[in-house]
Formats: structure tokens, sequence, C-alpha cells
């Protein structure tokens, strides 16, 4: 019973995978920032410094709203098939 309801827990999954995604990200980065000269290295962690602050307030901002963010870009992707899709008819 147990090993069925772990199969059938797809949040779990999905979180697991999230997290090794991550990790992978993480550490791909760590590796190419080795590798890249110091001033690069200097320069990489003065954007972090900066741009941390303001990507913690922005996702603070849009935390309540996320459902609707979400919808409107769900919306944007549909329109921008449909025109895509308009296009091609009309070279044809």
């Amino acid at each position: 019973m147990d090993a069925l309801s772990n199969k059938l827990d797809v949040k779990r999954q999905a979180s697991d995978k999230v997290a090794d995604v991550k990790a992978k990200v993480a550490e791909s980065a760590a590796k190419a920032k080795q590798s890249a000269p110091e001033p690069v290295q200097r320069a990489l962690d003065t954007a972090v410094a900066k741009a941390t602050p303001a990507a913690q307030q922005v996702a603070t901002k849009a935390a309540p709203h996320r459902g609707k963010i979400i919808a409107g870009a769900v919306v944007a992707l549909v329109l921008f098939r449909i025109m895509r899709r308009s296009r091609s008819r009309d070279d044809r």
C-alpha cells in the first residue's frame, strides 16, 4: 500500500525533480563561474548582490497574484500561437 501511495504522490515527485534540476543548475553555474577570469567573477558577485533584493521584492509582491500572472501568461501564449497560425495560413 505504501509503495502505491508513493507512486501516486505526483506532487512530491515533481518537487524532487525540481530540486534535482536546481541542484544541477547551481552546480553548473558554480563551475562556469570558477572557470571565468577573476574580473568576471567579481562582476558576477556584484550583479548577484544588487539583483537579489530586487528579485525578492518582486517575488513578494507577485505572490498573492500568482494565479492571475499564470492565467495571463497562458492567454498570451494562446494568442501568440493563434496569430502565428493565421499568419502562416495567409502566407500560403
